[in-house]
């Protein structure tokens, strides 16, 4: 005797889906070290390149030789060599180099065979570049040298570069080696990414006198 219903369709059972694939995740989370790798290699040869091997320019000639503060002697000695061969007319001692270099500070005073400028220059390196820039346009310069110390090279070119339309040609201080400004650089960067990009343009100054 047949059971009831054992003809009766049987229903089968709906299975589950099947979950969906799970997704890579982005290239840069799969390779992370090398990503982060990469990443330091850049900011070493960033770092280099702007702050222990920074560019620098042929003088042939120039208006005028510029001693920017923190240069120290090496920065009088490159400057003088540029005047004694007759590649600039005239030295300018700013900021606040007179007070670090005793014989930059003998310079302002008149003891020099050629003409020398001690601008009064607030003590930020924006103002100081400021008031450069002011000179240039008094003086109607085309041409300057400006010295600075290896570490600060780049942001000196930097902010003096704002403040005229005057060629701008990057000098080393004498003796300031890449040693000393590879530790230089550590306190150099914040100040030169905050002056690439957050305080653009140049400050308004007065008159140097």
């Amino acid at each position: 005797m047949a059971r009831a219903g054992a003809d009766a369709p049987v229903k089968k059972r709906r299975g589950r889906k099947a979950p969906p694939p799970p997704r890579k995740p982005p290239w840069w989370r799969r390779h992370r070290r090398a990503v982060a790798a990469g990443l330091a290699l850049l900011m070493l040869g960033f770092g280099v390149r702007l702050f222990v091997l920074p560019a620098t320019d042929v003088v042939d000639s120039a208006d005028a030789v510029v001693i920017m503060p923190g240069s120290g002697d090496g920065g009088l000695t490159t400057a003088l060599a540029l005047v004694n061969g007759q590649r600039a007319g005239v030295l300018v001692v700013l900021g606040g180099a007179e007070r670090s270099v005793p014989a930059a500070a003998r310079l302002c005073t008149g003891d020099a065979p050629v003409e020398v400028l001690c601008p009064n220059t607030p003590d930020d390196s924006r103002g100081q570049a400021a008031a450069l820039g002011t000179l240039i346009t008094e003086r109607a310069w085309q041409r300057i040298a400006v010295v600075s110390a290896r570490a600060r090279s780049s942001r000196d070119a930097l902010l003096v570069a704002r403040c005229t339309d005057a060629t701008v040609l990057r000098q080393l201080a004498t003796g300031d080696g890449a040693a000393g400004a590879a530790v230089g650089a550590v306190r150099e960067l914040p100040r030169y990414l905050q002056a690439l990009f957050f305080r653009q343009g140049c400050t308004a100054a007065s008159p140097p006198t």
